[in-house]
């Protein structure tokens, strides 16, 4: 099971759209996860970004995968040969509690597919090139997800529609 970093508590009328066990069975068995890879945080939420982007009908990030490196005290061909180098963490934000279940079964048999499949790619191609992202956004007013991701810094950014219509 992945390890859960950090987990914040929300305000009334939003959840988290899929919980560590879910993303544990998508990912677990793909190499460069970080120690505690899983952060639940509501990203300045209380603040109103999610909150204006919902009452807008834009899209808003609920998944975002990112690499980075944990700091040690050692130089880089050390960091590499302990697999301490580029390892990828997973941050989920919350949603309107109403579309919730809709979103978490668009996720789950859409997104958390093509995440998988970008981790992947991303591994092979070694994100040290340049760290890699990859970011699943939900569009409302269209009922589809967005995935929008690169390889590394170098690269385009690339974005596919996956429709959550039935």
């Amino acid at each position: 099971m992945l390890k859960t970093h950090y987990k914040s508590k929300l305000p009334r009328g939003w959840s988290y759209p899929i919980g560590a066990q879910v993303l544990s069975d998508a990912f677990e068995d793909i190499d460069g996860a970080a120690e505690r890879p899983l952060c639940f945080q509501d990203h300045g939420m209380r603040i109103g970004r999610h909150s204006k982007a919902y009452v807008n009908d834009k899209p808003y990030t609920i998944i975002k995968i990112t690499y980075w490196t944990p700091y040690i005290d050692h130089d880089i061909e050390y960091m590499i040969s302990k697999g301490q180098f580029d390892q990828w963490q997973i941050r989920v934000s919350p949603v309107p509690s109403d579309k919730v279940v809709l979103i978490r079964r668009c996720v789950i048999a859409l997104g958390l597919p093509r995440i998988r499949e970008w981790l992947k790619e991303t591994r092979v191609r070694e994100a040290c090139q340049g760290r890699g992202h990859c970011r699943l956004l939900y569009d409302e007013s269209n009922d589809r997800l967005l995935l929008q991701s690169s390889l590394n810094n170098f690269d385009k950014m690339t974005e596919a529609e996956l429709s959550c219509a039935q």
